[in-house]
């Protein structure tokens, strides 16, 4: 995702972007595991490290506490993404649309 990326809608995209996102070394095979790319926030969001970072609401919302959070960011990566996520978030890439559902983007066209 680059630069003139629309942004997700939130429920339940994020999420599924920021996996997308944070798994992209892997797929590239420039590591093994997402922790291992140091410029991911991976480890922020799934071991409770340290950081500057500022938390989207719905990361916020997988848990009551820091340690709730991370364990439940850290077991969204135990599944891979769908062929129709991984599509989605590419085809919103390519063409500079929202990762959204259909209903979402008409309403930001209509503005």
């Amino acid at each position: 995702m680059g630069r003139n990326m629309h942004p997700a809608q939130s429920e339940p995209y994020l999420l599924t972007c920021k996996r997308y996102i944070e798994l992209n070394p892997v797929v590239a095979d420039m590591v093994a595991t997402p922790e291992q790319y140091r410029w991911s926030s991976y480890l922020v969001n799934a071991w409770v490290r340290e950081s500057g970072l500022v938390f989207h609401p719905e990361y916020l919302e997988l848990g009551a506490t820091d340690k709730s959070r991370c364990s439940a960011y850290w077991e969204l990566f135990t599944y891979q993404l769908s062929e129709h996520d991984i599509h989605l978030i590419e085809n919103a890439s390519e063409y500079c649309h929202p990762v959204s559902d259909d209903r979402f983007r008409e309403q930001i066209e209509d503005r």
